[in-house]
């Protein structure tokens, strides 16, 4: 090995420690100044590097869907500014907002005239439309079926519900209105035939994984 080759492989083996993107990045191989260095051996530990960083992010349950380029390109998906990850427990998409991984179905509305049956309608939808049609995401990212449901009316904190298979028939919504002498009239209109899901009942908040800001 010339001079040259010799100050090559000491400086790639001093910055082999500085490439740790996270804490289970292991580096295959180790090199110490004067050794030799086999090309397969420093291209496995790029691997291991570049493996590290487009995983960077997932954890044990919860998953990081990115948008990737053959460039190396790498970028976490998002729908109107929220993250979508894949609950691995659950195995559905979520979206991360309001402190947890929430269902892409939301309460939204009813199923009967008098607004008594509550049901829920699902963003996976538009938002699998939307991946697939801009990044030519695989569908089968967003196909499972709804069994889950959230509801959250602010300032209160999410509520969570099963549901059951898709129907289809009149949805309805309830809007309430103030008038000027301080007294309200809520109506139950018709919002056209629409996909729902019947809620069929409650379910624990501990299903589902809690997201939390945190400044590292």
């Amino acid at each position: 090995m010339d001079n040259r080759k010799h100050r090559l492989a000491l400086l790639l083996a001093l910055m082999t420690p500085l490439l740790i993107w996270g804490a289970d990045l292991v580096i295959p191989h180790t090199f110490s100044a004067g050794g030799a260095i086999r090309a397969e051996e420093m291209n496995s530990n790029f691997d291991a590097v570049r493996a590290s960083f487009n995983a960077h992010g997932s954890g044990s349950r919860l998953k990081v869907m990115n948008l990737k380029g053959p460039d190396g390109f790498v970028q976490p998906f998002s729908y109107q500014g929220l993250p979508i990850a894949w609950d691995s427990q659950l195995q559905m998409s979520c979206m991360v907002a309001g402190g947890y991984c929430l269902p892409l179905a939301v309460v939204t509305g009813f199923s009967d005239a008098a607004c008594t049956v509550p049901v829920a309608q699902q963003n996976s939808s538009t938002v699998g439309y939307y991946a697939q049609f801009y990044f030519r995401a695989d569908a089968g990212a967003f196909a499972e079926s709804s069994r889950y449901a959230y509801q959250s009316i602010y300032p209160q904190a999410p509520t969570f519900h099963r549901v059951g298979a898709a129907q289809m028939g009149t949805v309805y919504s309830s809007q309430s209105q103030t008038y000027s002498d301080g007294g309200t009239q809520t109506t139950c209109n018709p919002q056209g035939t629409q996909t729902f899901y019947p809620v069929t009942g409650t379910e624990p908040e501990s299903t589902f994984a809690r997201v939390v800001l945190s400044v590292e």
